[in-house]
């Protein structure tokens, strides 16, 4: 029997917050809370090195 279910990938090189899977992906990999990572991308942009650095502060 076939595997319906789609795997969503994740474009690793930036941070999108216009998805709630997505933001839940991404607490969890930068293991913070949607606040805070929603006022980083606010800040510094979707680079996800960029939001990874300034979570890090």
């Amino acid at each position: 029997m076939e595997n319906k279910t789609k795997e969503r990938v994740h474009d690793t090189r930036t941070v999108d917050v216009a998805d709630d899977y997505a933001i839940d992906y991404w607490t969890q990999e930068l293991n913070t809370t949607k606040g805070k990572l929603l006022a980083a991308v606010a800040e510094v942009g979707d680079s996800f090195e960029d939001v990874k650095r300034h979570l890090k502060k």
